[in-house]
């Protein structure tokens, strides 16, 4: 499995205790040698590796593996290795030092391309096997609220509680063109970490559904998009951001 430490998680994530998807993930307790433990939620991210390229610039080619089940808490392992910064959390450089920010890769990642380690450099050499390992295009911002169709009405699709923007954008741009219209979601508020999906029924739905996925229904007394409905706007609803698929317009 792979492990993030908090400092680390907000950095590059962004994502801090008490967040909304870190209260709706999944927990596992991990205990220490001197017999300490910690809960660590699971959240799902997609996240770039970065390696030295093969050019004589030094050219730097990010890696995009498919997303995975991170777990995100300050287990004493990290001390052990990267340590803690100089100064104390408190004004004044005084209280408890924070960890550095630090992420220790696990089989999640690397299993999904070919690799070695080299223990004597020490490094890690993995097989650069550009679009295969990711989905091409962009997801486009359209603006804030749910996306609606030139009608007003929200398109059909699935959602997901404790997802991460990354997550449904990797979903949306892994379909064929036209499967998927685009995606919206709740970085904060109230219904924090909850994706939306904008796909129509059909040969995905089980797909998307062992990855966590449901069919949402119209909201009462309104009906959905009609099928071939495409994102026309966002409709302003607080805390929710609506993004079209890049290829769609």
């Amino acid at each position: 499995s792979d492990l993030m430490n908090w400092p680390a998680a907000e950095l590059l994530l962004g994502i801090r205790q008490g967040d909304r998807v870190v209260r709706d993930a999944p927990v596992i307790r991990a205990f220490g040698v001197g017999g300490g433990r910690v809960d660590m939620p699971l959240i799902t991210v997609s996240l770039g590796l970065v390696a030295n390229g093969s050019s004589e610039s030094g050219d730097m080619r990010p890696l995009h593996p498919k997303p995975v089940r991170i777990a995100v808490g300050d287990a004493e392992v990290f001390a052990d290795i990267v340590g803690r910064s100089d100064t104390g959390s408190w004004p004044f450089g005084l209280g408890p030092k924070k960890l550095k920010p630090a992420a220790l890769i696990g089989q999640d990642l690397l299993s999904q391309q070919r690799h070695m380690l080299s223990a004597s450099e020490p490094a890690l050499y993995m097989v650069d096997q550009g679009a295969v390992s990711s989905p091409e295009g962009r997801m486009e911002f359209v603006g804030e609220g749910d996306c609606i169709d030139s009608g007003g009405r929200r398109l059909a699709g699935m959602q997901k509680l404790g997802c991460t923007s990354d997550d449904a954008a990797w979903e949306c741009l892994s379909l064929p063109a036209g499967a998927c219209h685009g995606i919206a979601v709740t970085p904060k508020g109230r219904f924090q970490g909850l994706c939306y999906l904008l796909v129509e029924a059909g040969s995905h739905d089980e797909e998307l559904s062992k990855r966590g996925w449901s069919r949402y229904l119209a909201p009462r007394g309104q009906g959905l998009a009609p099928s071939g409905a495409t994102v026309a706007s966002a409709d302003g609803t607080p805390d929710a951001e609506c993004f079209r698929r890049g290829d769609e317009r």
